[in-house]
């Protein structure tokens, strides 16, 4: 019953936006267009970029939770899933950061100290200019 206030793209090549993106909004909204690579692979195999990836199987979207500088978590399919970076730089064709009311406190900031007023002031001033 909640909507979604704002989103901001990020570059899923670049490390430093998805790590802070990932700590400041509490996650991201994940496309990938995933290999048949990974069609066989148990729920706790790590998704890896492999030399034979077998061809693009088709798109899906994906929650990323968290990030760090070899892995990320997402949840997929009704688990956590493990993803290398470089499985995110190559199959990753768009990421997003979500501006929700459900990570926001009733003070205005999110856990990581962002706050939300400020950041809807500023999107208002950018669309007036």
């Amino acid at each position: 019953g909640r909507k979604i206030l704002a989103f901001a793209e990020v570059d899923p090549t670049s490390e430093a936006e998805v790590q802070l993106a990932t700590w400041m909004f509490g996650g991201l909204l994940a496309g990938f267009m995933l290999p048949k690579s990974i069609q066989n692979l148990s729920k706790r195999s790590l998704w890896d970029v492999v030399e034979d990836d077998g061809g693009l199987w088709g798109g899906h979207a994906i929650d990323f939770t968290a990030s760090n500088k070899t892995r990320d978590k997402a949840i997929t399919w009704g688990h956590v899933q493990r993803i290398t970076n470089a499985f995110r730089r190559k199959y990753c064709d768009e990421l997003f950061a979500i501006v929700s009311p459900n990570w926001i406190s009733k003070a205005g900031l999110s856990p990581s100290g962002f706050d939300m007023v400020t950041l809807l002031k500023d999107l208002a001033a950018l669309r007036d200019t």
